[in-house]
């Protein structure tokens, strides 16, 4: 929510950001986020070689993006296409197969015009993902430093060496 006030940068914002609204500027995020969730499948297949999957929660369901109105069906079925060359199988699916997908939604038959079905999506619990994430990361000697304020950063040569926070000077080789 934008409450609008009488300030300059504020307004330059939005006018950057109106400008930025353009099918173009959508169609490029949309093919850059297609790759970055190619490189998120990857590097997750790889992480669950030697993951507990039931620990995780991990399910190979796939997703299911449910349209209410023939509009919003033929607006997503454009993206569908515009996306095919570029990101995993997907396909366009009537009312009664989306049913037939997920039993659970038979109480909004009649409301449902069809659904993008991509059944190579995955799901995961993310905090056991993060717990899992941690432990690892703790194995191989990072340190987390929880519960912190950051109060400044220093830089030196094009990197942060240290932070400083509430509780004293850290160190850093890395900072995420």
């Amino acid at each position: 929510r934008i409450v609008p006030r009488m300030e300059p940068a504020q307004w330059l914002w939005m006018l950057r950001f109106l400008q930025c609204c353009t099918r173009a500027r959508a169609d490029r995020s949309s093919l850059e986020l297609l790759a970055l969730g190619q490189l998120s499948r990857q590097e997750t297949e790889l992480w669950l070689q030697d993951a507990d999957h039931e620990a995780l929660g991990f399910s190979r369901s796939g997703k299911l993006v449910v349209l209410p109105h023939a509009a919003s069906l033929a607006k997503a079925e454009a993206q569908l296409a515009m996306q095919a060359p570029h990101g995993p199988p997907q396909q366009s699916i009537s009312a009664d197969e989306c049913l037939r997908l997920e039993p659970a939604l038979a109480r909004l038959r009649g409301r449902i015009a069809g659904a993008i079905h991509t059944p190579s999506e995955c799901a995961v619990d993310s905090l056991a993902l993060c717990r899992n994430l941690e432990a690892r990361l703790r194995a191989r000697g990072v340190h987390f430093a929880l519960g912190h304020r950051v109060q400044g950063f220093h830089r030196a040569q094009g990197r942060v060496t240290h932070i400083e926070s509430d509780q004293g000077r850290h160190d850093v080789d890395l900072l995420v």
